[in-house]
């Protein structure tokens, strides 16, 4: 049977192919399954928060490590994305009190073990991944009453992997590395002289994360999804509260420009954990994986429906 294209959600292509996968619950999703569903969330499930949510196409992810090798190249990366422009705040910033912390983006990209493979055969193709995992960078803006020009802390990366004894944490953080070296060509980090951070990779914070563990060989996508959906949903806008915007509650006015960041990062971890916890990953861990696969299949063939109603061309193949 020929693999027919089906469906061009916002550029997100699904084969009929791609259908299949989503009816067998035992296998695993592929790129375009993700992309999708990362395309759902930015236009529609958390459209609402604009350019402060950044949901990342997974080939998007493995163009940046593979292809991406020149400051050119990563400039021109970074200028498309929808990074938001920012300056990391020089250590009096840092320093000054009363300071203000509030969420300017997060960014959620899925990551593959062949992410890693950048570290020791920089451009290599061809390589077939085994794991997802989710990676978010969080960049959290500082405000200060001394100084009217905002600025941002150093990016916060967090990993959230369904699978405890991956190597998919070796392919984050060559990710986050990266990413790391993305805002410094962009001239958006400016390290304080005095920079004394006992975190490793040049001061970069890169947590692995508690996540509710797969019980199958073939769910990490799904996990993927659901986390990032669940994670969105917490950091995303509740009226004009979030929950990102009661970490200044935990600052501390002592002149460690690394340990406000560091408890910065020890707080959200724990409150994204609580929510975990108490998450339907957990409680309806049995079944949530299939329902998740069975929604995701209902609302392409409504949007299908709907396209062909309407008589959009593009929309349907």
């Amino acid at each position: 049977m020929t693999n027919q294209p089906l469906l061009n959600y916002h550029d997100a292509v699904l084969y009929s192919t791609d259908i299949d996968i989503l009816r067998d619950h035992h296998l695993w999703l592929n790129d375009a399954c993700i992309h999708f569903q990362m395309k759902r969330y930015q236009h529609e499930l958390h459209s609402g928060n604009g350019n402060r949510f950044l949901f990342m196409d997974p080939s998007i992810v493995s163009y940046f490590m593979h292809q991406c090798l020149s400051n050119d190249e990563l400039v021109e990366f970074y200028e498309g994305q929808g990074i938001l422009e920012g300056c990391i705040c020089e250590g009096c910033k840092a320093f000054c009190l009363p300071r203000q912390f509030n969420l300017k983006q997060v960014l959620f990209l899925p990551i593959n073990d062949t992410n890693a493979l950048f570290e020791f055969m920089p451009g290599c193709k061809g390589a077939i991944g085994t794991h997802w995992s989710l990676l978010i960078v969080i960049l959290l803006q500082v405000s200060c009453e001394e100084d009217e020009q905002d600025g941002l802390l150093q990016p916060i990366y967090l990993h959230y992997d369904s699978v405890g004894n991956s190597s998919n944490y070796t392919a984050a953080v060559a990710v986050a590395k990266k990413i790391d070296l993305l805002f410094t060509i962009k001239k958006t980090i400016h390290k304080s002289s005095d920079n004394t951070s006992t975190v490793q990779d040049g001061g970069m914070i890169i947590r692995n994360c508690k996540t509710p563990q797969q019980i199958n060989a073939w769910d990490c996508g799904i996990y993927v999804l659901v986390l990032t959906d669940i994670l969105a949903t917490a950091f995303g806008r509740r009226g004009n509260k979030n929950r990102a915007d009661e970490v200044p509650g935990i600052i501390i006015s002592n002149d460690q420009q690394e340990t406000d960041i560091q408890k910065i990062t020890d707080y959200l971890i724990c409150i994204l954990e609580e929510i975990l916890t108490s998450s339907k990953m957990v409680k309806n861990k049995q079944s949530f994986a299939s329902e998740m696969r069975e929604e995701m299949l209902y609302f392409i063939s409504m949007t299908i429906t709907k396209a062909i109603e309407k008589e959009e061309p593009d929309a349907v193949l």
